[in-house]
C-alpha cells in the first residue's frame, strides 16, 4: 500500500515539531521533516520510499481550496504509479514499462509517474476542489544515477564537495521573466514570487522537467518546497547540510526557515549517498 511500513509518508499536523524518520535503505541514508509553520493548517507532503529509492515533496497551491488534498493525492499516484511499473514483470503493464524502456527508462517513469499525478489531480476537481492544484519536485535512483522530475517551484539539490547545485529550475514567473533578461524590481519580486507557471492539476496536460543526473560518493540530496528554499541562503543550506548529522539535517532546516521567518508550510527530504 502507498502508507506502507517501507515507506513514511509526511504531512506535517499544526503541532510544535514534525516527527522526522530516519531510515537507511540501500546505503542511502534518508530524513524527512514537514512542520505547518505559521499557517493554519500544512499543504505540502512527503514522502521516501527507500525500497524503490523514491522520494518526493509536493506544496499545495495556496489562494484555492484543496491544497492539502491535492498534494496527497498527486504523491499517492505518483508513487503508485512508480511502483506498479518499476517492479512489473508480466501482462499489459509490462508491456508500458518496455515502452518506457525504450524511450529512456527511468527518465519516462518518473515523466509517466508525474502525468499519472496530475490526471488523478484532475478527477478529484469536484465542487470546492474544483481549481485544486499542486507542485511536485521528485527524486529517484536507479542505474547508478539520479533521476530529477519537477513541476512548479518546489526544488531538488545536491551537496557535493561543499558547494550546493541546484537541479531544478522553477517554474515560476519570476524565473521565467529573469531567464528572459527581464531586471525585476524588489517589489517585482515579491509580488509575482508565489505565481507558478506549471503544476499539476491545472488545465491541459502536466509538463515535468526531467533530467538525469551523475551520483558520486557523500552527495546529500534536498528536496524542498519554498517555505525552505524562500528563505534560507543557499549558502545555509549548503551549511547544514554538510555540517549536520544527515540524520538531524532535514529537521534543521525546516525549522531553521521557520526561525528565519517563513509564513509558509516548511518541507523538506534529505538523502545522503554513502561516503
Amino acid at each position: 500500500m502507498y502508507k506502507s511500513a517501507a515507506m513514511r509518508f509526511d504531512s506535517a499536523r499544526p503541532a510544535t515539531r514534525s516527527a522526522p524518520s530516519e531510515r537507511v535503505a540501500s546505503r542511502l541514508t534518508t530524513r524527512t521533516a514537514s512542520i505547518t509553520g505559521r499557517r493554519k493548517a500544512n499543504e505540502d507532503a512527503v514522502f521516501a520510499d527507500d525500497a524503490l529509492r523514491l522520494y518526493a515533496v509536493a506544496d499545495g497551491l495556496g489562494g484555492r481550496p484543496g491544497g492539502a488534498t491535492a498534494s496527497h493525492v498527486a504523491l499517492g499516484a505518483f508513487w503508485r504509479a512508480v511502483s506498479t511499473l518499476g517492479r512489473a514483470e508480466s501482462g499489459v503493464v509490462a508491456d508500458l514499462y518496455a515502452d518506457l524502456a525504450q524511450r529512456g527508462r527511468p527518465e519516462a517513469l518518473l515523466e509517466h509517474a508525474a502525468r499519472c499525478a496530475h490526471r488523478a489531480v484532475r478527477r478529484g476537481q469536484i465542487g470546492p476542489l474544483a481549481e485544486m492544484g499542486t507542485t511536485l519536485a521528485a527524486l529517484h535512483f536507479a542505474e547508478g544515477a539520479a533521476v530529477v522530475a519537477h513541476v512548479g517551484d518546489s526544488r531538488v539539490y545536491r551537496r557535493r564537495a561543499g558547494k550546493i547545485t541546484p537541479l531544478t529550475d522553477d517554474h515560476s514567473l519570476v524565473s521565467e521573466l529573469t531567464a528572459l533578461g527581464t531586471v525585476l524590481t524588489a517589489a517585482q519580486r515579491e509580488s509575482y514570487g508565489h505565481i507558478v507557471t506549471r503544476a499539476l492539476g491545472v488545465r491541459g496536460e502536466a509538463e515535468p522537467t526531467v533530467r538525469r543526473v551523475d551520483v558520486a560518493r557523500g552527495d546529500v540530496f534536498l528536496l524542498c518546497t519554498d517555505g525552505l528554499h524562500g528563505v534560507l541562503p543557499d549558502a545555509r543550506i549548503a551549511s547544514i547540510l554538510g555540517e549536520t548529522l544527515p540524520e538531524r539535517a532535514a529537521e534543521q532546516l525546516v525549522w531553521d526557515a521557520f526561525a528565519a521567518g517563513s509564513e509558509d508550510n516548511v518541507s523538506a527530504v534529505v538523502v545522503r549517498a554513502p561516503d
